[in-house]
C-alpha cells in the first residue's frame, strides 16, 4: 500500500491535508521474502585477505608519491647547484677581471713614476730614486694583495651539500616513514584479527551455553 498526502488548505493556524491510499506495486509475499533475506558475511580468513590486499595497495600508492616527491626534490637540488655553480663562476670571472685591471693599472702607474723620476747618470741620486721607487712598489702590492684578499673573503659562498648527500638524505627520511606506517598498520591489523577472534569466542561459548542450558531443562 502507498499513501499519497495533498494538501487541500492551509493557513497561519495550520494546514489540512488528504491522504490518497493505493495498492502496493509488489505482492505481500514478494515483500515478505525480500526482507527475511539476509546476506551471510564471507568467512574470515577471505575478509582479512581483502583487507591485507587494500592495505598493501594503499601503500604502494604511498610510496608511488613518495618517489615523485624525491624526484621534485632531486630536480630542485640539481637547479640549486647549477645556480650556485654559475654564481660562483661568475663571481671568480669578475675578480679575474677586476685583478688583471688592477695589475694593469698598477704598471701604468709604475712606469708613470719611473719615467718622472729618470734623472742624469749620477750614481747616488739614482741609487736613492730606485730605492724610493721600490719602496713604493712594495707598499702598493701589499696594498693590492690586502685588496684581493678582503675581495675574496667577501665572495665566499656557503658549502652546499652534494647531489648524492641531498638525495640520500630524502630517500632515508622516506625510508623511516614508509616504516613507521609499516609498522602501525601491522599492529592495526593484529588489533582486528584479536578482536575477530575474540568475537568469534564469546559467540561460540554463548551457543554452547544455550545447548547445555537447553540439555539440561526438564520437560514439564
Amino acid at each position: 500500500m502507498s499513501v499519497s498526502p495533498r494538501t487541500i488548505n492551509e493557513n497561519e493556524y495550520g494546514a489540512a491535508f488528504e491522504l490518497q491510499l493505493s495498492d502496493a506495486k509488489m505482492g505481500k509475499e514478494v515483500i515478505a521474502e525480500k526482507l527475511s533475506k539476509t546476506s551471510p558475511r564471507g568467512p574470515l580468513t577471505e575478509r582479512l585477505q581483502k583487507a591485507d590486499t587494500k592495505r598493501k595497495s594503499l601503500i604502494d600508492e604511498k610510496v608511488v608519491k613518495n618517489r615523485t616527491i624525491v624526484e621534485k626534490a632531486k630536480n630542485l637540488s640539481k637547479m640549486k647547484v647549477t645556480e650556485e655553480s654559475t654564481k660562483v663562476s661568475e663571481t671568480q670571472k669578475k675578480m679575474l677581471e677586476t685583478q688583471a685591471k688592477v695589475e694593469e693599472a698598477r704598471k701604468a702607474k709604475i712606469q708613470e713614476k719611473m719615467e718622472k723620476c729618470k734623472v742624469k747618470e749620477v750614481v747616488k741620486p739614482v741609487k736613492a730614486t730606485e730605492v724610493a721607487i721600490e719602496s713604493k712598489m712594495s707598499k702598493v702590492e701589499e696594498n693590492r694583495k690586502k685588496q684581493i684578499q678582503e675581495k675574496l673573503e667577501k665572495c665566499k659562498v656557503k658549502t652546499v651539500k652534494t647531489k648524492k648527500e641531498l638525495e640520500d638524505e630524502k630517500i632515508q627520511e622516506v625510508e623511516v616513514k614508509l616504516v613507521k606506517k609499516l609498522s602501525n598498520a601491522q599492529l592495526n591489523k593484529d588489533t582486528l584479527q584479536e578482536q575477530e577472534l575474540a568475537r568469534l569466542r564469546e559467540k561460540h561459548e554463548k551457543v554452547e551455553m544455550k545447548k547445555v542450558e537447553k540439555k539440561n531443562k526438564k520437560p514439564e
